[in-house]
């Protein structure tokens, strides 16, 4: 009827019946409350994306072992209670430079670690699976790339080389922290990373990871 009016003109509409006209109002109103409920809905569900998104941001920076990794990656040498990630009372303050650190993330399988070298690679074996989590939540569609870029574009950045304004991490300390995160198979982290920035050192090839 209303392609037909569309056609005919005014005339097409001084013609329609009232009850016609009854049937054209509840179908723009069926329209209208169909746009506002998905409106509605749209709104319910970014929402309920955003507070799961809080508690896990909220999760991830409070885990100990988190804010170790973080500060190794941020500080050339700091002294922390390397040890307490373990959830144990033990606060031996241990001094962490960027040299420990690569070391620590060797992949040498004939390597043997001391205790520090442990702790300091369990430390970043979380950091990495919470990254790795971050990316399955994206790629199952439970959260987007813009909900969480605020919240880790810093540490994306710098992981991926391409904070200028930390140049002796990225020569000491990625090369190696990449090269750990082929060899142990954590791929996830690769993605999410390359999601913000482009990561600049090469995967590993297999040949390398004999």
């Amino acid at each position: 009827m209303l392609q037909h009016c569309l056609v005919q003109g005014f005339n097409c509409f001084r013609s329609v019946s009232f009850s016609n006209w009854i049937e054209v109002i509840k179908l723009v109103a069926a329209a209208v409350a169909f746009w506002f409920g998905l409106r509605q809905y749209t709104r319910s569900q970014v929402w309920k994306r955003l507070e799961f998104l809080s508690v896990e941001m909220k999760n991830f920076f409070a885990d100990h072992a988190v804010r170790e990794a973080m500060l190794m990656l941020d500080w050339r040498k700091k002294r922390m209670a390397l040890f307490k990630y373990r959830e144990e009372n033990d606060f031996e303050q241990v001094e962490i430079n960027y040299d420990i650190v690569a070391a620590a993330l060797d992949v040498d399988p004939k390597q043997h670690y001391d205790k520090v070298h442990s702790a300091i690679r369990e430390v970043f074996e979380r950091f990495l699976e919470y990254l790795a989590r971050f990316e399955g939540f994206l790629d199952a569609g439970v959260i987007e790339p813009a909900d969480l870029n605020p919240f880790i574009d810093y540490w994306m950045k710098l992981i991926s080389g391409n904070d200028t304004h930390s140049p002796e991490v990225t020569k000491k300390v990625l090369p190696n922290l990449w090269r750990f995160i082929d060899f142990y198979g954590y791929r996830d982290v690769r993605r999410l990373v390359s999601r913000y920035h482009r990561v600049t050192f090469a995967e590993l090839s297999e040949d390398e990871f004999v």
